[in-house]
């Protein structure tokens, strides 16, 4: 019995010593709080806490906002992780907000959620989403975005959200890109740009997102694209390699929308196949350009996969600068000039494009050799792009004017009921306003109308003015000078010739037979000669009758 007695303090005595060597360590509490049908799991020795689903398993949440902090015994406590399986296959509906104290986000935390809709932005804040977080979540209809804290997207993650209609927005820290990460996400729409952190992109990732659209760029971090990783992408139209180290795995480009290829690598990206799986890219897609640097354009003619492109070139050279010999033009209408367009660097292959600006065509043209022709007054801007370069040349195009006017008679001596016929000459012939107004001093005396014919009136003196409508004011003048006279010729009361006139008709009386009969226009126009001594066919009007030396002015 004291033996024993012995024994037991001993054994006491050597937990004493063994506890003694050690600091005591407590046992964290985790304690239930219920809020706004969310239930928490809160750890009340680091302070912090995890959601951990729906506090009624069959309740339904519209709008689900997971908030930032958490009130517990009167503080504030940090909302910091979503545990897995917190809302697998909840009727949640709405819209989905994630507190951005939040740093965790578990394994199917959100598998099935169909109801979520709108856009899902993954804030900073999150450094890791558990696989299958959000697969199935076909109800969400906007963009995706995911923060710059993310270092990997795990395996299934996005799968099947199929309902994203907008882009999708990958953080720059994001190191890798797991096996159909983001697989039938195929509403989703836009470029999908790629970050440098990104290193590997594994099989199926994006497969069958085909409403993607416009170039993918691999960046040069990537040293592996796994197998189908793009397939059915069938919307994205070009294709860049960066680096020669991205190991290209069987399949990873096939049904897709690519129509030229670029590897700007001086060796060809390795092509890893399997058996009855020897390509990388749909075999139409072979029938498509593949540039290259220049030196290692046999290399790829040779090399695994890429010897099946019919076309292999030279990487195209950017314009990275576009100079014209005249920024400001001024042009009369009908001038013609040829701009000089000159790119850097010289060796560039993109070509110079002229072109009008839309609502400027009728003022100007120019052709692909920029020559420019001034059509009517105006301005107008001429754009000349090569690539993703471009300059403009501002033109204006000015009118031709008027330097000179002048009438084809300066004095008329006139008789009244007449009527004269005015020209006005102007310089040069290629004005581009040639029109006049016409102008009478007294209108009484002799009116004009807008074609230049004037009509004497009554007796005196006036004068007809023409003056030019292009802004240049000039003018010529003729004197009208109206008086009994008939361009100073009387009749001649002595003659033995006598002339009269019957229904139209003009009969010269007592005209020997080799008399001349002559028969002018008011304005000294000769319309007719004959010997005749009776003449028909002449409209109404006042006429003068020559014969022989005698001159008469009759009246039909």
């Amino acid at each position: 019995m004291r033996k024993s007695n012995l024994k037991f303090l001993a054994l006491r005595l050597c937990s004493l010593f063994i506890l003694s060597l050690f600091p005591m360590v407590s046992v964290a509490a985790i304690v239930t709080v219920d809020k706004d049908m969310i239930r928490y799991r809160v750890d009340t020795q680091k302070m912090q806490a995890e959601v951990y689903g729906l506090s009624n398993s069959s309740a339904s949440v519209h709008n689900l906002v997971l908030p930032d902090f958490l009130e517990y015994n009167g503080k504030q406590v940090p909302v910091t992780s979503i545990c897995n399986n917190a809302f697998y296959g909840k009727p949640l509906t709405g819209s989905l907000t994630i507190g951005n104290q939040i740093k965790t986000i578990g394994y199917r935390a959100f598998y099935q959620c169909t109801g979520l809709t709108g856009s899902l932005t993954i804030g900073d804040s999150v450094t890791s989403i558990g696989e299958y977080a959000f697969f199935e979540c076909s109800g969400f209809s906007g963009s995706l975005t995911i923060g710059n804290s993310l270092k990997k997207i795990e395996k299934y993650t996005f799968c099947d959200c199929h309902g994203f209609t907008g882009p999708l927005v990958i953080g720059k820290s994001v190191q890798s890109i797991g096996e159909f990460a983001f697989a039938d996400c195929w509403n989703m729409t836009g470029s999908l740009i790629i970050p440098n952190s990104v290193e590997t992109i594994d099989r199926c990732a994006f497969m069958d997102c085909n409403d993607l659209t416009g170039e993918l760029v691999i960046p040069a971090s990537v040293t592996s694209i796994g197998d189908d990783c793009f397939d059915s992408c069938n919307k994205i139209s070009s294709l860049t390699i960066s680096s020669s180290n991205t190991q290209i795995n069987y399949f990873a480009f096939t049904r897709t929308g690519i129509q030229t290829v670029t590897c700007l690598g001086t060796t060809p990206p390795p092509c890893i196949y399997q058996e009855n799986k020897d390509y990388i890219f749909s075999k139409e897609v072979y029938s498509k350009p593949l540039y290259v640097p220049k030196e290692s354009i046999n290399l790829y003619r040779t090399a695994t996969e890429w010897k099946k492109f019919e076309n292999i070139s030279q990487l195209p050279i950017k314009a990275t600068g576009i100079e014209i010999d005249k920024h400001d033009l001024s042009l009369f209408v009908g001038n013609e000039v040829t701009l000089k367009a000159t790119l850097t660097p010289e060796d560039t292959t993109d070509k110079i494009e002229w072109s009008v600006n839309d609502g400027s065509q009728n003022v100007i043209s120019v052709d692909q050799n920029g020559r420019v022709k001034a059509l009517e007054v105006g301005s107008a801007v001429i754009t000349i792009s090569a690539g993703s370069v471009s300059t403009t040349c501002y033109v204006t195009v000015m009118p031709i004017v008027v330097t000179s006017i002048s009438l084809n008679r300066q004095t008329i001596d006139a008789e009244i009921g007449a009527e004269y016929q005015l020209v006005a000459s102007v310089l040069p012939a290629d004005a581009t306003n040639k029109d006049v107004e016409w102008a009478t001093s007294d209108d009484k005396v002799a009116t004009v109308n807008n074609t230049g014919l004037v009509n004497i009136l009554d007796k005196g003196l006036c004068i007809i003015t023409a003056t030019t409508t292009d802004g240049s004011n000039l003018s010529a003048t003729c004197r009208i000078d109206v008086s009994s006279a008939v361009n100073g010729i009387n009749n001649d009361s002595n003659s033995k010739e006598s002339v009269v006139t019957d229904n139209g008709t003009i009969r010269i009386l007592n005209k020997g037979s080799e008399t001349i009969v002559k028969i002018y226009s008011m304005q000294g126009a000769l319309i007719k000669e004959t010997i005749q001594d009776v003449i028909k066919g002449f409209p109404s009007g006042l006429y003068i009758v020559t014969a022989g030396t005698n001159c008469y002015k009759i009246k039909l």
